[in-house]
């Protein structure tokens, strides 16, 4: 829930796709450190998204705007005082590795059209909402999701020049482009933002193509 709000906030903001990632990263890390009431989630998020924007964006959004779309739910100095302990906790470390810079370099050396970028990006960014893909690299997460596209999309074979850059060969990923071919298959029904996002025709409607079948997965 509280990702499938970070991406509605970054949609309204038109903040980065990396600013997202980034923010996301930063929850993620924190959470596994420290316990967070539930109530206290949204703060989290909000904060790690405001780091984000510091790191990521040119013309970062307010910390009215963050206050604002948090409803009012949190003073400016519970703001404030978050943002602090969410840097402390991480060790101040904000440059991190993420999956959708490795996505982007992969499909720069597998020139890949845009339509299969968008496609891999759309199933990276479902992936963000499943806490059982938070244990894979983030290397080999953004390579399982391009060949999942790249096989939705009849775009080509995972080729030498990819095994090449992304130290992995299709066997290493099969496993894991599988569980994210099933992700697709079923989706949260509840949760709606990204499937909507990529509904649009500017994403090339790719969140409407269907999940792969056995036999298309394994030719």
């Amino acid at each position: 829930i509280l990702v499938d709000w970070l991406v509605e906030v970054q949609e309204n903001f038109e903040l980065n796709h990396e600013t997202l990632y980034l923010a996301v990263k930063l929850v993620d890390t924190y959470l596994s450190i420290r316990q967070v009431p539930k109530e206290n989630l949204q703060l989290v998020g909000a904060a790690s998204l405001f780091v984000a924007c510091k790191f990521d964006e040119r013309c970062p959004p307010l910390i009215e705007d963050f206050l604002y779309i948090c409803d009012d739910a949190y003073r400016r100095t519970e703001f404030l005082e978050m943002e602090r302990t969410l840097l402390k906790t991480i060790g101040f470390d904000i440059g991190m590795p993420l999956s959708y810079r490795f996505l982007r370099r992969y499909a720069k050396c597998a020139r890949a059209s845009m339509e299969t970028l968008t496609m891999a990006r759309y199933i990276l960014e479902m992936s963000l909402m499943e806490y059982e893909f938070i244990k894979y690299r983030e290397s080999k997460i953004a390579s399982a999701c391009l060949l999942l596209a790249m096989k939705m999309k009849n775009a080509g074979e995972w080729s030498s020049t990819l095994e090449y850059y992304t130290g992995y060969t299709d066997k290493d990923i099969s496993g894991l482009v599988r569980e994210l071919n099933a992700m697709i298959a079923c989706p949260p029904k509840q949760l709606t933002t990204i499937r909507s996002k990529y509904s649009h025709s500017v994403f090339y409607e790719v969140a409407k193509v269907p999940a792969l079948s056995e036999e298309a997965l394994t030719s």
